[in-house]
C-alpha cells in the first residue's frame, strides 16, 4: 500500500501552479513577478488542505501524519522567498529593478529655450545643472539654451518626458539677469534619467557674466569658446573648465586653483603661488588682452590656444 506523505501533492500543486504562471506569462508578455506576488499564499493553502484532507480519509483512530521533509522544505524556501520579494516589492525597489531591466539608452534633444536680454540689463547669472556645458557666441539680444546626449529609460516616449522637465528659470533684478537651469534625474544606481546631457548656452555680446557650479559637481565639464567673452566674466565652478581661445582673441585669463599642475593647455601660464602646496594663480593674455575672465576653480583650467 502507498503511504501518502503530507507536502508531495503540495509541491506537485506549486510546480504545475508556477508553470502555467510561466507559460502564461511568456505568452501574454506580461511581468511575471506581479503574478507570483499576487497568488503565492495559495502555496500555503494547499497545504493546509492537505494535511486536513490526510486526517479525514485516514482510518487509523489516531492517525499519524507521515511528512515529505524535502517537499515542505521546498515549500517553506518558497514561500519565504516570495515573502521576501513581497516585502522588498511593497518599498518601491521591485518596479525600479523592473524598469532598469527594460530600459534602453535613447538619444534625445531638447528643443532650444530663448530667454530675451532687454538692453537695460548688463549682467548675466547663470547657476550651471548637473551636465557639462559650452559656452557659445550668440545673439545681441538673447540667451539660447538647447540640450543633448543620452538618456535612460523604458521607452522612447518616457525618454522625451524626462527632457520636458528641463527649465530654464529666469528672474530679473535691476540690471542683472539670473538664470538657472533645472536638473533631471541622472540614471545611476536604480535609478533612470539622463546619461550623458550636455547643454549649450549662446550668451550675447557686451554683457558681464558670472557663472556658478556648485554642490560638488565635480564629474561635468564647462567648455568656452573665447569669442563669447567680450567683457568680464567671473566662472566659480567645481570640476574642469575648458577654454578655447583663437588668433583674434583680445583676453586675459586669471585663474585660481588648488595646485600649479591643475594648470594645463599649449600656452604658458604665469603662475604665482604663496608658498608651497597652497592654492596657485595661473595668468596668460592674449591680443590686447581687454576682456578677462576669472576663475575659481576647485579642478582643472586648460586652455587651448589655436592659430
Amino acid at each position: 500500500m502507498r503511504k501518502w506523505r503530507v507536502g508531495s501533492l503540495s509541491m506537485g500543486v506549486l510546480l504545475i501552479s508556477l508553470g502555467i504562471v510561466l507559460l502564461a506569462a511568456l505568452i501574454k508578455e506580461t511581468a511575471i513577478i506581479t503574478q507570483i506576488l499576487n497568488w503565492w499564499p495559495i502555496v500555503l493553502i494547499i497545504l493546509g488542505l492537505e494535511i486536513v484532507l490526510y486526517l479525514f480519509m485516514a482510518k487509523e483512530e489516531q492517525p499519524k501524519i507521515k511528512y515529505d521533509i524535502f517537499s515542505i522544505f521546498l515549500i517553506v524556501v518558497i514561500a519565504l522567498f516570495s515573502i521576501g520579494v513581497y516585502t522588498v516589492s511593497s518599498i518601491g525597489i521591485i518596479p525600479k529593478i523592473t524598469a532598469v531591466i527594460a530600459s534602453q539608452e535613447y538619444a534625445v534633444v531638447v528643443p532650444e529655450s530663448r530667454t530675451n536680454i532687454p538692453e537695460s540689463v548688463s549682467k548675466i547669472f547663470i547657476e550651471l545643472p548637473k551636465a557639462s556645458v559650452s559656452f557659445k557666441k550668440g545673439e545681441p539680444d538673447s540667451v539660447i539654451v538647447f540640450a543633448s546626449g543620452e538618456i535612460t529609460a523604458e521607452t522612447k516616449e518616457r525618454a522625451e518626458d524626462f527632457t520636458n522637465q528641463i527649465e530654464v528659470l529666469t528672474n530679473q533684478v535691476g540690471d542683472s539677469m539670473f538664470i538657472q537651469i533645472t536638473d533631471i534625474p541622472s540614471a545611476r544606481d536604480l535609478n533612470l534619467g539622463a546619461n550623458s546631457l550636455s547643454y549649450t548656452i549662446f550668451i550675447p555680446e557686451e554683457k558681464q557674466v558670472e557663472i556658478n557650479r556648485q554642490n560638488n559637481y565635480y564629474y561635468y565639464n564647462t567648455m568656452i569658446d573665447c569669442d563669447a567673452i567680450t567683457n568680464t566674466w567671473l566662472v566659480e565652478n567645481q570640476g574642469m573648465v575648458k577654454l578655447n581661445v583663437k588668433e583674434n582673441n583680445n583676453i586675459t585669463i586669471k585663474a585660481m586653483v588648488n595646485n600649479q599642475h591643475s594648470l594645463s593647455g599649449n600656452v604658458e601660464w604665469d603662475i604665482t603661488t604663496e608658498s608651497e602646496g597652497s592654492k596657485a594663480i595661473g595668468n596668460v593674455s592674449f591680443g590686447s588682452g581687454s576682456n578677462r575672465i576669472n576663475i575659481i576653480n576647485q579642478g582643472d583650467v586648460e586652455v587651448v590656444y589655436f592659430e
